[in-house]
C-alpha cells in the first residue's frame, strides 16, 4: 500500500505526465477528425474516387517520411525546437484545405501532414 507521503510526493509526476498525455490525447483526436473530414470534403468538391484515396495513402506516406527524418531532425535542432515547428505545420496544413481546392494541392498538403505528425508523436513518446 502507498502511504500518503508517498501519494504527496508523486502528484508533481502525475500532473506532468497528464498533461503530457492530454497533449497526445488532443493530437491524435484532432488528426482522427481531419483523417474523416478530409475526404468527406474531397467528395463534396467532386474529386474522384482514386484522387480520395490517394489522400489517404498520401498521409500514410509522409507519415513513412517523417518517421526517416525526424530522429536526425531532433538530433540537430533539439526536440523542443521541432515540437514546435511541426505541430505548427500541422496547423498551417490544415487550414490551407479551403484556400487552394484541388487534388494536387490537398494530396501535397497531406504528405505535409504525415511527415509533421509523425515528427510530432516522437517527441511526445520520449517526454
Amino acid at each position: 500500500m502507498i502511504s500518503v507521503k508517498a501519494a504527496s510526493s508523486m502528484r508533481p509526476v502525475v500532473f506532468s505526465i497528464f498533461a503530457l498525455l492530454l497533449c497526445a490525447a488532443i493530437l491524435q483526436l484532432a488528426n482522427g477528425l481531419q483523417f474523416t473530414l478530409v475526404p468527406v470534403r474531397a467528395e463534396a468538391e467532386n474529386f474522384g474516387d482514386l484522387a480520395i484515396a490517394l489522400l489517404g495513402s498520401g498521409y500514410f506516406a509522409g507519415y513513412l517520411i517523417g518517421c526517416i527524418i525526424g530522429a536526425p531532425l531532433i538530433g540537430r535542432v533539439g526536440h523542443v525546437r521541432v515540437l514546435t515547428a511541426v505541430l505548427a505545420g500541422i496547423c498551417a496544413f490544415a487550414l490551407l484545405y479551403p484556400l487552394a481546392i484541388g487534388e494536387v494541392f490537398w494530396m501535397l498538403a497531406r504528405v505535409g501532414t504525415g511527415v509533421c505528425l509523425a515528427i510530432a508523436i516522437w517527441p511526445l513518446k520520449a517526454g
